[in-house]
């Protein structure tokens, strides 16, 4: 029988995510591709509300965080934010960082989102094992997605202040609609998957973490992916127990004395760092999700002569072989420089050559 073919879908989705342990800076890259691919609205992806992600805006302005939305949309004033249907929701949270950032005509949570509870915070506090042996983030987050696969839990269409405000949607129709334009944002990172913890199983986040699963927990239709970004930081770290692979890990001197500490969201420690990525482990992640393009993040970490460049004729030496061994490891091409704490500075290496610390003047907005 004769099946008339319907017209193809339109490619309206770019998914973000982190190559390694989270900490990527995956905030400010999807904040530049959802410029860069017009895109009109930026969805969460991910487990819940884990660690705090943030951005500066400057060397020397406050540290601008979130931990259920995702931070590619708060600073854009046209774009709208949603959270997936697979993603909990803490509604304290969610609440905290609307009126924080003035948001309240901007975000919409799936309306089937699971929904974390104060029981599930108070579990996972009191587990010696999450806070000892995995240093979790206590967010409640893994609990609740306990109660989700028991189909124990409530969901957001049955907070009455979810309902009063007006912050309930079907994110898949809006994905899969045409005229809107995605930047899907997937929250932690490759190396943190639960499916396919590339180290250890007992060292990670309760969810898949790659692009298939980021498309699976908004409900993407797969045609309509555009492409994605894979994000690797140069100078990998990470939160809570788990090795480097075979990375030398550095020691908290080495971090302080080469100027190029971080801070931990949990209990705000000087964040662990490896010398460099583990390049098998790097390769096994671009294999599992096929990257369209890399961002080469903290390259001002690798090369302290890095610091603040936004300049594509002013990359050193050292960082452009850095990129071309990127290149070979990922089969991918390196298309974006992450050069600094300062949200403008990034180096688009791509035809379109975005002047994006120009370019954001217009478009940052603090509500704080």
């Amino acid at each position: 029988m004769y099946i008339e073919r319907k017209p193809e879908v339109r490619k309206n989705a770019w998914v973000v995510m982190g190559a390694q342990y989270g900490d990527e800076g995956k905030g400010k890259i999807s904040t530049f591709i959802s410029l860069r691919e017009g895109s009109n609205m930026v969805i969460r992806a991910g487990a819940g509300p884990n660690a705090e992600h943030g951005v500066f805006l400057d060397d020397n302005s406050e540290y601008l965080k979130a931990n259920q939305l995702p931070l590619g949309g708060i600073f854009l004033k046209h774009i709208q934010i949603r959270v997936g249907r697979e993603v909990v929701v803490d509604p304290e949270k969610l609440l905290a960082e609307i009126e924080k950032y003035n948001l309240a005509d901007r975000v919409k949570v799936d309306r089937w989102c699971g929904i974390v509870e104060q029981k599930h915070i108070r579990a996972e506090q009191r587990s010696k094992h999450l806070k000892e042996g995995q240093g979790s983030t206590l967010t409640g987050t893994g609990e609740a997605r306990v109660d989700y696969v028991r189909r124990k839990n409530k969901y957001a269409k049955n907070i009455q202040i979810l309902q009063d405000m007006n912050l309930l949607t079907n994110v898949e129709e809006e994905v899969n609609n045409d005229e809107n334009m995605s930047t899907i944002e997937l929250s932690q990172g490759a190396l943190l998957s639960r499916t396919h913890s590339l180290q250890e199983n007992d060292s990670c986040t309760s969810v898949a973490i790659n692009v298939a699963a980021a498309m699976s927990q908004v409900l993407l239709n797969p045609h309509r992916l555009k492409g994605s970004t894979l994000l690797v930081k140069t100078m990998p770290t990470r939160e809570g127990e788990g090795t480097f692979g075979k990375s030398r890990e550095l020691t908290q001197q080495e971090i302080i004395d080469r100027g190029i500490v971080e801070y931990s969201s949990i209990g705000n420690k000087i964040r662990r760092k490896a010398v460099e990525p583990d390049w098998d482990l790097l390769q096994e992640a671009a294999r599992i999700n096929g990257p369209t393009e890399i961002a080469l993040t903290f390259c001002d970490h690798w090369d302290p002569d890095m610091k603040n460049v936004v300049d594509r004729n002013k990359i050193t030496e050292s960082t452009k072989k850095l990129i071309r061994h990127v290149e070979a490891v990922t089969n991918a091409p390196v298309t974006i420089l992450e050069t600094g704490k300062p949200f403008g500075c990034i180096i688009d290496l791509s035809d379109k050559n975005i002047d994006f610390n120009s370019y954001i003047h217009g478009e940052v907005i603090i509500n704080t």
